[in-house]
């Protein structure tokens, strides 16, 4: 399920150490990016259905509010 959306590399960054950190697998994808993005892509990270309260959490506890979807 779509968790957190990338639209700069510090994100890309900081997302990922977050997911890895908690050990929670994920995927993403290419997407067009949204609104004040740097770049015309924007990376879509997802994560499995029963990962996806625990990693949100996560991110908005770890700097990455923003990014949550």
């Amino acid at each position: 399920m779509p968790t957190a959306r990338a639209r700069s590399a510090s994100d890309e960054s900081l997302i990922e150490r977050i997911l890895d950190a908690a050990r929670i697998p994920y995927t993403f994808t290419l997407d067009a990016a949204e609104g004040d993005s740097v770049c015309f892509l924007a990376r879509t990270y997802e994560v499995d259905a029963s990962d996806v309260e625990r990693a949100k959490e996560l991110l908005r506890a770890h700097g990455a509010a923003s990014a949550v979807v």
